[in-house]
């Protein structure tokens, strides 16, 4: 697993911004085109067969391969997407002796939160709390 220290994590940042530009709006279309082909059917969204119906249709499988090719980005620079709609991303990262996870929402302008490997979004906290045993978080946190 790659590790990132705060200063690379936040160099990735241009690259997720721009990709996500194009990614959330091609993937709300691939839902609302998944919903629209179920609907139509008559397939439950939960069945496992709408997704080989919706393969079937040419336009649905473009949006699926663009969804997958910035998927495969962010698999290759590191980074964990831990939701689509909302921008949620993940970086893993070496705090004093132990894994975490850098914690970036795509609106937000840079990484100010973290959290354990076992939780998640919900359960983030403020980059100064890494640091509330009075070190500076420049020694607690590498950049």
């Amino acid at each position: 697993m790659k590790t990132f220290t705060l200063t690379q994590a936040e160099a990735v940042l241009p690259i997720l911004r721009r990709e996500m530009a194009t990614l959330q709006p091609v993937y709300r279309n691939l839902r609302k085109r998944y919903a629209e082909l179920a609907r139509s059917r008559g397939i439950s969204l939960e069945d496992p067969k709408l997704r080989d119906v919706c393969l079937e249709d040419a336009g649905i499988r473009a949006l699926f391969l663009q969804v997958e090719e910035s998927l495969c980005l962010f698999q290759a620079l590191g980074v964990e997407c831990k939701g689509i709609e909302q921008g949620i991303f993940d970086f893993p990262c070496l705090l004093e002796d132990r894994m975490v996870f850098l914690c970036w929402q795509a609106d937000e302008d840079a990484i100010a939160h973290w959290h354990e490997l076992d939780t998640d979004y919900d359960a983030r906290k403020p980059l100064f709390e890494a640091c509330r045993l009075g070190s500076p978080l420049e020694s607690r946190l590498p950049n």
